[in-house]
């Protein structure tokens, strides 16, 4: 009687989260060949490795973080790569949190588990065949800094087109996503209304994230990365309006919807010369308008 083989399991790829301090863009990136994974078997938490072992020449990094294949994090302070289940009262490992209960005679009582001590699970700070994702931290670029290369050049580079792409969808996140149309009871983001093309979105946020890159400083990228509407810093309605003046614009027939040059060049003087007003602390001067703004709703 034959007896059917069963086909064993393909292992896993390893995630790498990799991180820029200076724009706050993470991005993943997957390893699939076993050898290149074996590169990480034995390094530990704080310790640098070269990129070029893994496919990002140039480039230095520093092991931040990681968690195996249930999701139990790697701690710097339990040696080897075994895991363990120990008291915590913080990160890493923990992170405690409000909870909120119901009263009995109505209303919602907060409950702070602040520096409440609780028994987790962990792994120690020693990655190994077990370990499914490890968060990276460039600490080093060799040669030029990634800022003072030629805009070709920064887009050839793998991790450059990853930061500039995330980081210019970030910033135009303002006016894509943010920015709302409203006519009638119906509410449209401005990326819908605007129906451009992948191809002219995807040159934007590349262009758009080298143009703050090279000349932004990081304050101004944070604030426009983690503020929210309520909190937006005056840069991101100006961003905001440049958006809206290109809705406009293409609505009038002043641009077409496949002028990719002509988009593109009109966003980018416009940010430009909002961040030059931004440095020289002409903030009163930037242009501002609503998130949502409402238009007269069509007859049908």
């Amino acid at each position: 009687m034959a007896f059917l083989r069963r086909k064993k399991k393909e292992a896993p790829p390893l995630q790498l989260v990799i991180s820029d301090p200076y724009t706050g863009i993470a991005f993943k990136h997957e390893i699939a060949d076993e050898k290149i994974k074996q590169i990480f078997w034995g390094k530990r938490l704080g310790e640098k490795i070269e990129g070029d072992m893994f496919g990002f020449p140039n480039y230095v990094f520093e092991i931040a973080g990681a968690s195996d294949d249930a999701g139990f994090p790697y701690v710097p302070f339990v040696e080897g790569p075994g895991f363990h289940r120990i008291i915590l009262s913080g990160p890493p490992g923990y992170r405690p949190r409000k909870h909120y209960v119901q009263k009995k005679d109505g209303g919602w009582r907060t409950i702070n588990l602040k520096n409440v001590r609780k028994k987790k699970g962990v792994r120690g700070n020693e990655l190994s065949e077990r370990t499914r994702q490890v968060n990276l931290v460039i600490v080093e670029r060799k040669g030029k800094p990634l800022k003072d290369l030629p805009d070709d050049a920064i887009i050839a580079d793998k991790i450059g087109k990853e930061i500039v792409t995330k980081l210019g969808k970030t910033i135009l996140k303002w006016g894509l996503e943010k920015l709302q149309i409203r006519s009638g009871d119906t509410i449209q983001k401005m990326g819908e209304v605007l129906g451009l093309s992948d191809d002219i979105l995807n040159a934007l946020y590349e262009k758009v994230g080298i143009l703050f890159l090279k000349n932004a400083d990081k304050q101004i990228i944070f604030d426009l990365r983690s503020r929210g509407k309520k909190h937006a810093p005056p840069l991101a309605r100006h961003i905001v309006a440049t958006i809206y003046e290109l809705h406009q614009k293409l609505q009038k027939g002043e641009l077409k919807p496949d002028q990719k040059d002509q988009i593109i060049q009109f966003v980018l003087d416009s940010l430009k010369e909002g961040l030059e007003k931004v440095k020289a602390g002409k903030i009163k001067e930037l242009k501002r308008i609503p998130f949502t703004i409402k238009v007269e709703a069509q007859a049908q």
